[in-house]
């Protein structure tokens, strides 16, 4: 398939008719021949998709992404569920992946989102030959609790114009073939966001409580690598103390 690119990136966007979709990263200034492949690996998905009644959810469109065991460029897949709330997507690498859901299989947008499913996204178990079963199933809504704390660096010093991202999760089960376990986490959609520090390196953010929150500390450049990363147990009733977070 000859393509004339006049940049040096780009995004390659392939629809099938069965409804799968992969949207594939060019390398910067890709040579002549390079080839696009749209099946990673060996590795395959099945499962249902439930809102929090626990109610299948037909013709929702699951898009999957390589993560954290994942090195190099991401390819993304995609299936849409059929009127069972069940998926089969397969041609995946033999890694965790990132589930998001969409309304629209042709959306683009990360923001796109299913009512009563919105913006949700679930991080998997790996992909396997056998085909790893998901559960995957929006929580609950939970009133919120409110994160106080500082960040200073190494010196005692405030960490003053650095932002903290935050992202409250809910652990489940999926269950693979056989009799193995593995874990399905999910991301809250309306407990993700990041705040800037004040000039004292303090923030102040209200969250859902689900089962823990996951901090990530940022310097003020931008583009750099989280300084620091935190993780706060939220699974209990009582107040949380105030956070001292030293950033290396």
């Amino acid at each position: 398939m000859p393509l004339d690119l006049n940049t040096d990136q780009w995004q390659l966007y392939v629809a099938a008719p069965d409804g799968r979709r992969w949207n594939v990263g060019l390398p910067r200034a890709a040579p002549d021949g390079h080839v696009v492949q749209l099946t990673p690996g060996a590795g395959r998905f099945e499962g249902v998709l439930r809102d929090a009644a626990g109610v299948p959810r037909a013709g929702v469109a699951l898009r999957f992404t390589p993560w954290d065991d994942f090195e190099g460029p991401r390819p993304t897949s995609q299936c849409v569920t059929d009127d069972a709330g069940r998926f089969t997507l397969g041609g995946l690498a033999l890694a965790t992946h990132r589930v998001q859901i969409r309304r629209d299989p042709d959306a683009t947008s990360s923001e796109d989102g299913v009512d009563g499913l919105e913006r949700t996204v679930f991080l998997t178990d790996s992909a396997t030959p056998e085909g790893t079963w998901l559960e995957l199933r929006v929580a609950q809504p939970r009133p919120k609790v409110r994160l106080t704390g500082s960040v200073r660096d190494a010196a005692g010093r405030p960490l003053t114009n650095g932002m903290i991202w935050y992202r409250t999760e809910e652990r489940n089960h999926a269950a693979r073939s056989g009799a193995t376990i593995g874990t399905l986490t999910q991301e809250v959609a309306d407990g993700t966001g990041n705040q800037r520090f004040d000039e004292r390196g303090a923030f102040s953010i209200d969250v859902p409580r689900h089962e823990r929150c996951v901090l990530r500390i940022f310097g003020p450049a931008r583009g750099q690598k989280a300084l620091l990363g935190h993780i706060v147990d939220l699974s209990g009733d009582a107040e949380l103390p105030p956070l001292d977070l030293v950033a290396p």
